[in-house]
């Protein structure tokens, strides 16, 4: 019966094309929650700040957004057919 070691499984391993793609994707294209859910290279590169800046203003805008559209909403009716009061804006 023959076997494969663990050295020549692992040297195989390394020498094929899975890690390096393994690699590229873990450092350029995979979050990581303890760098703010950012990629190792952008974090590497400086891109961190930028980054954080531009999802912290896409937030604002979206939820300005939705405030707009929801406070526009009145005479709702609920599901028995009432009408329901709408609520008082919250700014």
């Amino acid at each position: 019966m023959r076997t494969v070691s663990a050295g020549h499984c692992r040297d195989s391993f390394f020498h094929s094309p899975l890690p390096a793609r393994f690699v590229a994707w873990y450092n350029t294209e995979r979050y990581h929650e303890a760098l703010g859910n950012i990629a190792p290279d952008d974090v590497y590169y400086g891109r961190r700040e930028r980054i954080l800046n531009r999802r912290q203003e896409f937030k604002e805008k979206t939820l300005a957004r939705h405030r707009r559209r929801n406070h526009g909403m009145t005479g709702l009716k609920g599901t028995d057919g009432t009408e329901k009061p709408s609520l008082p804006p919250t700014d």
